[in-house]
């Protein structure tokens, strides 16, 4: 557990700890010297001349030649309160200084760990699930500080406590200080081995059920319509219902494997000060003892919590064990290079786009697939071409155009822009020049302004640039007359209270807010009406001459104007060429036109 900590924390995280460790020893020590004034008070209490007319205090006593043997215990009682008020201070420091330290780790961690994912490289994002992501950062980040970093605070503190209030005990009576170490020690280690099995096995099943739980309730909220219209409300309640139960449960089971020593310890404790009381009386009567019993009495008041916490900690460690494991799984398998964020924060590298972006022999295929999609693809797009790649679901067009803009990397050959071969220092910038839409427009919970300049607080976005955007996408009309607010018009959650064809001339406005070279347009169109469709098509044909237009799509009604359409089928370029080219010579394109008509007949 303390080497997968270690690999996940970083330096500044660590010397957090250190700190909080020193911290630990230091409160522990102080919690031991509020018990220790006991002993001689109560012996003062007792008996002051004996402690004044004692050979090893009276040179102390000379010093201090205001107490006397009518004030001593009063001048005691002084030192013994300001003791304990020490040691609860410490103890309410300390456990605000935990509470600091471990959330701001917890903090730090959920930024870094999101940062992981967010500079991961996009096939991740194909075969991992992003509401697990979501639930790792939202939650067992969470779970981190509250059930390992915290716990694990309160043990090296509980720890030390014991260890200096049983060497204040040995100190007074050794026999019966060795006694009560074996039997409370071994007590606890006993429960916490026959424990030790079941808590591991729940702690780990914890983590799939509270995740199952978070993606069930986000599938049932995020389709709400869907779910609706199908009447499948009892489906996911089911599907939420039967997660929950398994996680409470999980919930429920812990805490009483983490409170069950104490009623036993009870008893074993109530019993062992009924055997010293009888030890005692048999060696001397109790007076002789009383100053001892005192000191054992209030060690034992600050000893038995401790003892309890350490059994405490050490569970609950065990039981949220299973999130540091999938937390550590994600930060050492995603752990980003310190390069990608200097080049985050570094400017940017000119590349110069003024003739044409070409791939040479591209080779690209999936994780896990059989075959590659593509081998040994190579084309050509002039600056200012209209091109379109188009063909049947799975041909690789959308594939093709996330190696163009760098979110896919081919395993073989290269993309020049111009003369320059892009590396991976290079991709970065090179999407800065590209615009892109997508056929469904994700738009957040916020202003028009905001989602037009994706990425942007208001401050930073200069009006006459939205609005040129917006006017260029054909919104403005409808931002600046029909809604009241204008550009501070809320959208909604998905852009829910907008329409199809307005969220993706928003998506439209997005692309061209920062005038890129390129425009992406991924199927954009395709879930939208025909006359819906024909509208944003135009706005898209008067689009400035000198910008480059990728188009995918299924529609061969919004390809007719393209200066080059490639043709793909199953990661190939069959054919490439003009609208009216096609249509005289490529069977699979006449193919796709008959299916067309067919469809809208």
């Amino acid at each position: 557990m303390l080497r997968q900590l270690s690999e996940i924390l970083d330096k500044r995280e660590k010397q957090k700890l250190v700190i909080l460790l020193f911290g630990a020893i230091f409160m522990s020590f102080l919690g031991a010297l509020g018990v220790a004034p006991i002993m001689p008070f109560i012996l003062v209490a007792a008996d002051p001349s004996a402690v004044l007319e004692n050979e090893h205090l009276k040179p102390l006593f000379e010093v201090l030649s205001f107490v006397n043997e009518d004030n001593i215990l009063l001048y005691m009682g002084i030192c013994v309160i300001t003791f304990v008020v020490l040691a609860a201070s410490s103890a309410l420091g300390f456990k605000w200084m935990m509470t600091r330290i471990t959330w701001g780790i917890a903090n730090t961690m959920a930024l870094r760990l999101l940062q992981s994912y967010c500079y991961s490289p996009y096939e991740i994002f194909l075969t991992k699930d992003t509401k697990r992501m979501s639930f790792k950062i939202l939650n067992e980040i969470a779970t981190l500080a509250v059930g390992i970093l915290n716990p694990l605070a309160t043990l090296f503190a509980s720890i030390f406590t014991t260890l200096f209030l049983f060497t204040l005990l040995l100190l007074a009576d050794f026999r019966i200080s060795l006694i009560i170490l074996v039997s409370l020690g071994s007590t606890y280690s006993i429960i916490f081995l026959i424990f030790k099995k079941n808590v591991v096995t729940l702690g780990k099943g914890r983590v799939g059920q509270a995740s199952d739980r978070f993606i069930a309730a986000e599938e049932i909220l995020q389709n709400i319509k869907a779910t609706k219209v199908f009447g499948k409300e009892r489906f996911f309640l089911e599907k939420f219902s039967k997660a929950s139960h398994a996680f409470t449960n999980a919930q429920s089971k812990a805490p009483l494997y983490m409170e069950s020593p104490r009623a036993l310890l009870e008893t074993i404790t109530f019993g062992g000060v009924v055997v010293v009381l009888l030890y005692i009386d048999t060696q001397g009567g109790l007076n002789q003892y009383l100053p001892k019993l005192s000191l054992f009495a209030l060690a034992g008041y600050r000893l038995l919590p401790s003892l309890q916490q350490i059994y405490f900690s050490m569970t609950d460690i065990k039981y949220h064990i299973g999130g540091l494991e999938a937390l550590h799984s994600d930060i050492t398998e995603l752990r980003m290079e310190l390069s990608e964020v200097e080049k985050e924060a570094s400017p940017d590298h000119r590349i110069t786009y003024n003739r044409e972006i070409r791939l040479h022999g591209i080779g690209f295929s999936y994780p896990k697939a059989d075959a590659p999609l593509f081998n040994d693809l190579s084309l050509s797009i002039k600056k200012g071409q209209r091109v379109a790649f188009i063909g049947s679901t799975g041909s690789g067009k959308s594939t093709l155009v996330d190696l163009i803009m760098g979110l896919l990397t081919p395993q073989k050959g290269e993309v020049y822009i111009d003369d320059l071969k892009l590396s991976d220092s290079d991709w970065k910038t090179w999407r800065r020049r590209v615009g892109y839409v997508p056929q469904e427009i994700y738009l957040i919970n916020d202003s028009i302004r905001k989602n037009i300049a994706f990425g942007l607080y208001d401050n930073q976005i200069p009006e006459p640039d939205l609005i040129q955007a917006a006017r260029i996408a054909e919104i403005s009309d409808f931002i600046e007359t029909e809604l009241e607010e204008g550009y501070d018009t809320n959208v909604g959650e998905r852009g829910i209270r907008l329409s199809g064809g307005q969220k993706q001339r928003i998506g439209l406005a997005r692309a061209l807010y920062h005038e890129p070279d390129v425009l992406v347009l991924d199927e954009a169109t395709s879930a939208l009406d025909n006359k819906t469709e024909q509208s944003i098509m135009k706005s898209i044909d008067n689009l400035p001459m000198d910008l480059t237009i990728i188009m995918v799509a299924h529609r061969l009604s919004t390809v007719k104007k393209c200066d080059v359409i490639y043709v793909m089928e199953k990661g190939i370029i069959v054919d490439h060429g003009s609208y009216d080219e096609l249509k005289l010579r490529c069977k699979l394109f006449e193919e796709m036109k008959e299916q067309a008509q067919e469809v809208s007949s």
